[in-house]
């Protein structure tokens, strides 16, 4: 057959979209569902003991003969319909869908219902909305095409009708289950009665038994459950059954599919989550990481990407770079979450003497000593009456020398007025006179070097002297301190400490700073419902970072169920109030059509909205719109231009995309040394894919010299981040030995890591690795198996390989139409190999009908894209091909100037200069 095998290891360079986005992990298409559902903890009803038992083993059970399994414990009313929801949807391209749900049942009226934990049902007219029917549940199997299975193993004994007001209608209302109507196609199998002892329910202990049994057919399995829940309970139970069990396949595969099923679970499991990982790693975010981390086993699972995301999670809070932006930025602490006076439009009471002029233009709104019925004036908003303000200030301590508040409010119109020297002196001797707001303006005045250089030890001190006198700016601010490390050594649970006491003092911006540091689990354990609390508290007094941050806890599902309705509304009155994350956010759901139509001009509006106010996202996020043409024309210099605003606001995946223009000229010339300057800043900022792409540039001494330690370097702090392209080009360095000792071993190691972690060129590699016995046993089987992974996965060396052995017979029955697909695959991505290997296929007729004109034009574009074997090929071997082949590379030659004369399929030494001339000239 002629074909070219290439047997080369590849270089993963990893460039970064930078996408502000998150998609949640979905569950991969399966052949066999099942959704399994245990409610124990109800909150108007006593603790059922065995049903969240039931979910936990039924799930691993289904799991283990093959099911793709989706499991709820306590499951609230939105949760179960989103659920059936979901479910419904993906039943439909199943072959057998199950649920099994445990827990309390009632009718009304005839109709069944199955209840949530949250359901009070204070009122018989309360069930439609707080139960759900279990028409739903059926409804949501039907669309599978053997075996539809709803199964109940319901409680009889429902505490909740016992304080149930009935309507005037006088509804019937009975406890468990009343006798179903057919459910056509569905099989509804269900068992009612009181609990018993033991871990399971009868009716789950009965499945998990028959499940062990290979090849059980769908009959034989519900007359085995009635005898045995019969048999285990005296009679006391019988299980019904309503609707024919007349399905084609076993209710329990045989072990041969199960194994299967199995495998593909894995493999698919492992694409959904490297694809989750990439998205997750693309944020670096501590909120991303968490969702993606909901889609790992608790326990860790010993899975690579698990590791890495649960490891780069920890690095991000432990740097500081955890849910907020940083230490918040209290400053002044006047503007936050207080009613205030502008000081420049107030109006003038009558009779007003000077110290009265003095507080309403000057007063803090957290000093203990101002009057209480004075609102206070912003700092920021003092500036347009400071003249007013020192005037009557010094007027009021002509009069009162000894209040010193006037002292400190004349201090701070000289600060609002940029006098630093004159309001250093006055808050000094405020502060000596006792004042706590005084105390932490001095810290102000330190911490941000006004007329005075920086000094974070002396705002430290300031602040702490503040604190202590009980001023909750004060206390905020050293937080911020501890949290930033500056000026004392960084300690979040310092920080968590001050934080909460300024939040008890009422300080809202200390609320949300503490609830981010719960959030996130820093400086303490981890308490999404303390850190919802404190975001509730906040968002009640109007705080705008509060109310954004609650909305991001129903956007991402953390601590409560995924609501996007909810984080929506939340998002929109966070940005009516002027925040930009919010503006952000809501861009975030236009474009991912989270909760709402799929709308990217809806999403620019928003993101004009927040670059507007200088958030750097939404100026990253608009520059992605303009360079992929996402709801804008396609505009390659407005996407720079955005990602150049962004990127010099420190945004780091401003800094990756930005670099990724230059690196491949995409808009711009080509600029390597500008693709390394900026891949380097983003790599600096924390940008995983940014870590990888400069130690590429490194590595190759493309954008400068060529550095093989700063490779290795960047492509560590890349992988300890979990980058798997950084991972891919580790293996890569030890594998040949740049930089480093050669060591397949090592090599192996990483690729390993790389491929785990979802890459596809680690997985193609280590398919060489295992077909030559590089650093292992060759084993061709092993080599086979990663080929499929990585050409599944995407990669183009893989899908050529994958191809050949299938072409070949290697590892596997010869299979030409399965070359031809790969082969095909792989060339339409650009892969020289593949495009003169399928030459070959129709050149010979080998998975499809011989075609030598298709055959001839494969050939040539495997020349034109600088495949070395395809010029030796025609140049050394011609008789291999027919003349007709032959003709028609030689009128391609003639056509572009390359030789003379007229086709006739004889390949001479005019021929082969031709060829050469070609090679030169494409510069293979």
């Amino acid at each position: 057959m002629m074909l070219t095998r290439p047997l080369r290891s590849l270089f993963a360079l990893a460039l970064g979209a930078g996408l502000c986005g998150h998609a949640s992990a979905g569950f991969a298409a399966g052949e066999r569902i099942a959704l399994i559902i245990g409610n124990s903890s109800y909150s108007a009803a006593p603790v059922l003991d065995q049903p969240v038992n039931d979910a936990e083993d039924l799930a691993n059970a289904f799991a283990e003969i093959g099911f793709e399994v989706i499991s709820l414990k306590d499951a609230g009313a939105r949760g179960m319909r989103r659920a059936l929801r979901d479910f419904d949807e993906r039943a439909d391209a199943a072959s057998v869908a199950v649920i099994y749900f445990a827990g309390h049942a009632l009718s009304v009226d005839g109709v069944n219902y199955l209840v949530p934990v949250d359901a009070r049902l204070a009122r018989d007219t309360y069930v439609d909305d707080e139960a759900v029917p279990l028409s739903r549940f059926v409804a949501a199997v039907d669309g599978a095409k053997n075996i539809r299975l709803v199964m109940l193993a319901a409680v009889d004994d429902d505490p909740l009708l016992t304080t149930m007001k009935r309507s005037l209608r006088m509804r019937v209302v009975k406890p468990g289950l009343v006798p179903l109507d057919p459910p056509g196609r569905t099989v509804v199998a269900y068992a009612t009665g009181k609990t018993a002892d033991g871990r399971n329910s009868p009716y789950a202990a009965a499945i998990l038994a028959r499940l062990g049994t290979p090849a059980l057919a769908f009959g034989t399995f519900l007359d085995d459950l009635r005898s045995d829940v019969a048999g285990a309970t005296g009679n006391r139970q019988r299980p019904v059954v309503v609707g024919a069990a007349t399905a084609t396949v076993p209710i329990v595969p045989d072990a041969t599919t199960i194994a299967r099923l199995r495998e593909e679970l894995a493999s698919s499991r492992e694409t959904e989550l490297a694809d989750a990982f990439r998205r997750a790693e693309q944020l670096s975010t501590v909120e991303a990481w968490d969702a993606f981390l909901q889609f790992c086993p608790a326990e860790g699972g010993g899975e690579a990407y698990c590791e890495a995301a649960a490891a780069s999670r920890l690095r991000l809070v432990a740097s500081g770079r955890g849910s907020g932006d940083g230490p918040a930025a209290v400053g002044d602490g006047s503007a936050v979450g207080a009613p205030m006076a502008r000081a420049d439009r107030a109006a003038v009471p009558a009779n007003e003497d000077a110290g009265q002029t003095c507080d309403r233009l000057a007063a803090h709104s957290y000093d203990a000593d101002k009057p209480a019925e004075v609102d206070g004036t912003a700092l920021s908003l003092l500036g347009g009456a400071a003249d007013k303000a020192i005037a009557a200030c010094l007027a009021a301590i002509e009069v009162a020398p000894d209040e010193r508040r006037y002292v400190f409010e004349l201090g701070r119109a000289y600060h609002a007025a940029g006098r630093f020297d004159e309001a250093l002196a006055r808050y000094e001797q405020a502060a000596e006179a006792g004042s706590a707001i005084a105390m932490s303006n001095l810290g102000l005045i330190y911490d941000t070097g006004a007329g005075v250089p920086v000094d974070f030890a002396a705002a430290a001190d300031w602040f702490r002297k503040g604190a202590e006198a009980g001023n909750v700016t004060a206390m905020a601010n050293l937080a911020g301190l501890y949290y930033s490390g500056d000026g004392v050594d960084r300690d979040f649970a310092e920080a968590r400490n001050w934080y909460a006491k300024a939040a008890d003092g009422g300080n809202v911006l200390a609320m949300n700073a503490l609830a981010l540091l719960y959030q996130d689990g820093a400086g303490g354990p981890q308490d999404i419902d303390a850190a919802r609390s404190l975001f509730e508290k906040a968002a009640d007094r109007g705080f705008a970072s509060a109310i954004n941050n609650l909305a991001r806890l129903f956007n991402f599902g953390r601590g409560v169920e995924v609501d996007y309705v909810r984080a929506r509304q939340l998002y929109e009155q966070a940005a009516e109030l002027g925040d930009s994350p919010a503006m952000v956010n809501l861009g975030l759901m236009y474009e991912g059509g989270q909760g709402v139509r799929r709308d990217f001009r809806e999403a620019r509006g928003w993101y004009d909205k927040a670059a507007q106010l200088g958030n750097a996202a939404a100026m990253t996020n608009l520059g992605i719109l303009y360079q992929y043409g996402r709801g804008v024309t396609e505009n390659f210099e407005e996407a720079r231009q955005w990602y150049e605003k962004a990127a010099n606001l420190g945004n780091a995946a401003a800094m990756a995309n930005l670099a990724y223009m230059y690196d491949g000229g995409r808009g711009v010339p080509v600029d390597k040394v500008k693709a390394r300057e900026w891949y380097l800043k983003g790599a600096q900022a924390g940008n995983g894919p940014a870590m990888a792409s400069v130690g590429y540039l490194y590595a190759n001494g493309e954008g400068g010299p060529r550095d093989l330690d700063a490779a290795i370097a960047w492509y560590r702090k890349g992988a300890e981040i979990g980058n798997a392209g950084a991972m891919t080009n580790l293996g890569f360095m030890y594998e040949n030995g740049w930089g480093v000792p050669q060591s397949y071993e090592d090599a192996i190691a990483w690729y390993e890591k790389g491929a785990a972690a979802g890459n596809a060129i680690s997985m193609a590699n280590m398919g060489l690795m295992y077909e030559k016995g590089r650093g292992v046993e060759a084993d061709l089987d092993k080599a086979f198996a990663w080929y499929g992974k990585g050409a599944e996965a995407g990669n183009a060396q893989a899908m050529a390989s994958l191809a050949y052995f299938y072409a070949n017979g290697t590892a596997t029955e010869v299979d030409a139409a399965a070359a031809l697909d790969w082969y095909t695959k792989a060339a339409n991505l650009g892969n020289t190999v593949a495009m003169h290997n399928l030459g070959v296929a129709y050149k010979d007729g080998n998975g499809t009908e011989k075609n030598l004109r298709r055959a001839a034009d494969l050939f040539i574009q495997a020349m034109q894209a600088r495949n070395s074997w395809t010029f030796d090929q025609f140049r050394d071997h011609p008789e291999n091909y027919p003349v007709e082949v032959l003709t028609e590379i030689e009128r391609y030659l003639i056509g572009h100037g390359l030789m003379g004369g007229e086709p006739d399929g004889e390949v001479d030494d005019e021929t082969r200069a031709a060829l050469t001339r070609l090679q030169q000239q494409v510069g293979g």
